[in-house]
């Protein structure tokens, strides 16, 4: 039987790899045909893999791409370490690809002005997505700070999509289609640029985020006395 790692050297040696992968991933922008920064990233990011792997084997996953190698039995993604919680910081890694792709091959302005409101809007998806990433840090219960941090995960990607949308409802437009469609006001202060904004013109404030109030309801089993499921509600505010 083989000894199991010691958790915090672990979760040490994945932070420092991983480290390094992302500083190398910042030089190759720039530089991509540099050979030294290219065996220097494969090498990181084969250590890396390799610790990610390990560590969900024994104490569960910290990307959902190792969930499959721990999650057979229980599903161990609600398990520690969350963010702010302990010593461990795992960062958002980004994929090149939408969660739901979009293919807009009209423009038409006049619809790009009102979309945008999901954007930068009270109830768009940047608000919504630095609600719950906000709210995850105090909340008291591992499944909640889980649910959290998926949901204001999948705002951010929900962001990007509307952001895709907007940006190929104005790519390319001529000055004529500009002032015809009173997209000119915008196009002013932002040119054809993404600014987090209300279909009104009221720029994205921070005020957003104490809008909302919701009542998470949560069936938990942990009741000794009669073995039932106990419901818990948890109330958020700005949410």
């Amino acid at each position: 039987m083989t000894d199991r790692p010691c958790r915090t050297e672990l979760l040490n040696h994945i932070n420092a790899v991983s480290f390094a992968v992302d500083e190398v991933k910042l030089y190759l922008d720039t530089h991509p045909q540099d050979p030294d920064a290219l065996a220097y990233f494969e090498k990181y990011s084969r250590m890396r893999n390799q610790a990610m792997k390990e560590y969900a084997m024994n104490f569960g996953p910290l990307t959902i791409d190792t969930a499959t190698a721990s999650c057979s039995e229980y599903w161990k993604w609600i398990n520690e370490p969350w963010h702010g919680r302990k010593r461990m910081l795992i960062m958002w890694n980004y994929e090149k690809r939408l969660q739901y792709p979009v293919k807009i091959t009209q423009t038409n302005p006049q619809i790009a002005k009102v979309i945008i409101s999901q954007f930068g809007g009270p109830d768009g998806e940047l608000a919504a997505s630095m609600r719950y990433l906000s709210q995850r840090y105090t909340m008291p219960y591992k499944e909640v700070t889980a649910t959290l941090t998926d949901i204001g995960t999948e705002e951010l990607a929900h962001m990007e999509m509307i952001c895709a949308i907007v940006h190929q409802l104005t790519k390319n437009l001529s000055p004529e289609e500009i002032e015809r469609s009173g997209f000119a006001p915008y196009y002013v202060d932002h040119t054809l640029a993404l600014w987090p904004q209300a279909a009104s013109g009221a720029p994205w404030t921070a005020t957003y985020f104490s809008q909302k109030v919701i009542r998470l309801q949560i069936f938990m089993k942990t009741s000794l006395q009669n073995k039932k499921p106990v419901r818990l509600t948890i109330t958020f505010s700005g949410l």
